[in-house]
């Protein structure tokens, strides 16, 4: 149900050690131990979790974050969550699907590869341009 928040909330106490969550989560029970796993749903109830919610939107330094979402995948519903938070993020979503059906003996093709360049998209600039840009001075 919470799947981005909760993949979240897992970045800021296993890679980023933030020691402002990690003592909410002691706050709430100070028997755990946070080793590589910590199951949101047993340990924490609703309330605990949204608190904990509340407080890694908060949080800075975050990593920036890479999602890619599927065609279909449940997260499609919950990535307005993503306003909330602080981090540097890119969401990258197919513009091509080939997928064979075994049911219907079929494939099934959405979208258009020609609609990807393989070269930049920048309006009134030529690409040397943008890769003179992008060159460090000697």
């Amino acid at each position: 149900e919470d799947m981005l928040e909760d993949a979240f909330l897992m970045i800021a106490i296993f890679v980023k050690h933030n020691m402002e969550i990690i003592q909410l989560v002691k706050s709430f029970n100070n028997d755990i131990v946070l080793t590589d796993r910590l199951m949101l749903y047993t340990t924490f109830n609703d309330s605990q979790r949204k608190q904990l919610y509340q407080t890694c939107r908060r949080l800075t330094g975050l990593p920036k974050l890479i999602i890619s979402v599927f065609d279909d995948s449940t997260i499609q519903r919950q990535l307005h969550v993503i306003e909330q938070y602080k981090m540097d993020v890119e969401v990258c979503c197919p513009v091509y699907i080939r997928s064979f059906s075994v049911f219907k003996n079929e494939t099934y093709i959405k979208g258009s590869l020609e609609s990807i360049s393989k070269t930049p998209n920048f309006p009134d600039e030529s690409e040397q341009d943008v890769l003179d840009s992008l060159r460090v001075p000697k």
